[in-house]
């Protein structure tokens, strides 16, 4: 069989679920990668001191990077952080951020959860304080022509 190559750039073009096990297994190359990375920020942060691996450094690099960026360009980042991943291994420092700039989007996607939970919290409150109040009105209106015929 024939693998179909793509015309922008003459690369094999993968099927959706070669895509997915290429995107599957180089999560799987980098995990302990990013484990390491992940150790040596805690520890850096923890202990205040430079780590067995030199990484400290960079790794806090990466997280002010990644800290600065505002939404729009954190979802740029990952997008362009994805599409390398597609194209062949990333880097580890890559890999790193990438698991970073995810985490910072998962906390955004949170925040918005949240605040969407409250407004319907505050909708609902609302909702019950109308239906009460009409409740009221329509108890008077019955009261009040009982009173008008008496």
């Amino acid at each position: 069989m024939r693998s179909q190559l793509s015309p922008a750039n003459n690369t094999p073009k993968l099927s959706k679920n070669m895509a997915r096990k290429t995107l599957l297994d180089a999560h799987r190359e980098t995990r302990g990668r990013l484990d390491a990375l992940r150790h040596a920020a805690r520890r850096g942060r923890a202990q205040k001191r430079h780590c067995a691996f030199g990484l400290d450094g960079a790794v806090q690099a990466i997280e002010r990077r990644v800290r600065s960026l505002s939404p729009d360009d954190l979802l740029e980042r990952y997008h362009e952080l994805i599409d390398r991943r597609f194209a062949g291994p990333l880097s580890l420092a890559e890999s790193f951020e990438l698991d970073r700039v995810e985490a910072h989007l998962d906390l955004g996607d949170q925040k918005e959860a949240e605040c969407i939970t409250g407004v319907q919290r505050q909708w609902g409150r609302e909702q019950d304080d109308l239906v009460r109040s009409i409740e009221e009105l329509l108890a008077r209106l019955k009261v009040s022509p009982l009173k008008a015929a008496s």
